[in-house]
């Protein structure tokens, strides 16, 4: 009988644990569809504002997973936010590498040679869009999609000014190859102060080096050259 009684006490502790669990299940489930409605509604309002090549970014967390926010990428850098960037490498006919000279009035970085074709990654564009738009964009070139590459991810925190912009970054980085012969740069002032075109082994140089002149990841840098070898194997 004590059996029985442990057994039919123990029965109904567990139906009203079931009742509980399942209460909560619909409660968690109208509170996320109120938060995520809220969110959806937000990043419409936005792109609402911000017609054509805006300023608004995703906002990602540590395990690059979406979290249903944007922001401007003024508040991204501010709050520490991670976002989306990309990294084009642009080779020529004679494998060299292009890099820039970022401009003058930049406020990071000014006057700092950096990989040739970079930009953030907006929420209505995939990477291979932002790279094409931002070659032409920046740089005058018309190139397709599919003649990018893609490379590897990474990701990068870095601080700058005094901690007043902080860049969490995770980026999809390409290359492409272009003939210069065919293929005129064009790039705009505002963009760039100078761009050139460079052996990678002398940039490695360089970067090895530590020259304050040029900011280029050696992390980034040593993947893709590994990349290159690995590529040259194969």
């Amino acid at each position: 009988m004590k059996r029985n009684l442990i057994e039919v006490k123990r029965g109904k502790w567990q139906d009203l644990i079931w009742s509980l669990i399942f209460d909560l299940i619909k409660l968690l489930v109208i509170i996320y569809n109120e938060f995520f409605n809220k969110k959806i509604m937000n990043h419409l309002n936005i792109l609402e504002q911000d017609r054509g090549f805006t300023d608004c970014l995703d906002v990602l967390n540590e395990n690059w997973d979406f979290t249903w926010t944007i922001k401007r990428w003024q508040d991204v850098h501010e709050c520490w936010d991670w976002h989306w960037a990309l990294h084009l490498w642009i080779f020529n006919e004679e494998n060299k590498i292009l890099i820039r000279k970022r401009p003058q009035n930049k406020s990071v970085n000014p006057l700092k040679w950096d990989v040739g074709c970079w930009w953030h990654i907006f929420p209505w564009d995939n990477g291979l869009e932002t790279a094409v738009k931002k070659a032409l964009f920046e740089l005058g070139i018309n190139i397709a999609e599919k003649d990018i590459n893609f490379l590897f991810v990474l990701n990068n925190k870095s601080i700058f000014n005094n901690w007043t912009y902080i860049d969490n970054e995770i980026f999809y980085v390409f290359s492409i190859n272009i003939d210069t012969n065919d293929t005129k740069l064009n790039p705009k002032k505002e963009y760039m102060e100078d761009f050139r075109f460079i052996d990678i082994e002398e940039l490695k140089n360089i970067i090895d080096n530590k020259d304050e002149d040029f900011i280029i990841r050696q992390t980034e840098l040593d993947e893709l050259i590994k990349y290159l070898k690995k590529s040259k194997k194969s």
